[in-house]
């Protein structure tokens, strides 16, 4: 891989996964997501707004019908990261694992997920930071 403008996320804990900046390539395996929560075989948990490249056994999660934002990102990203720790696939996370991990959200009167809720405690939590 040759130095670009493309972040890299892979297992790393640190740099919110960033394994370095390259060029695109073109191959079938080379996978770019946008707006995604990114999810390692290792457990890390990251949210990307920026248009990035996904080394193997890095999962890339995304809300149907709905957009990421920076708040439901955060909010989503705490969540995960508290269901992957109480899960017994601790020291690997796979394709066919990560579906069957259960999340907790808030619901509204439809019984569909409170995406305003989510957002607005966020703002919260930013504002009581202080």
């Amino acid at each position: 891989m040759l130095d670009g403008k493309t972040p890299r996320i892979s297992a790393t804990n640190t740099d919110n996964g960033i394994l370095g900046y390259y060029k695109d390539i073109d191959d079938k395996n080379y996978r770019v997501c946008e707006n995604f929560i990114s999810v390692s075989f290792l457990g890390t948990v990251f949210y990307h707004k920026c248009k990035a490249s996904l080394d193997m056994k890095i999962h890339c999660l995304k809300l149907k019908n709905k957009e990421l934002n920076r708040e439901l990102a955060f909010y989503l990203t705490s969540i995960i990261r508290q269901a992957l720790k109480n899960t017994e696939y601790k020291d690997q996370i796979s394709s066919t694992i990560l579906p069957d991990i259960k999340i907790k959200l808030p619901i509204d009167s439809r019984g569909t997920p409170d995406w305003n809720y989510m957002e607005r405690y966020i703002e919260d939590l930013k504002l009581n930071a202080i």
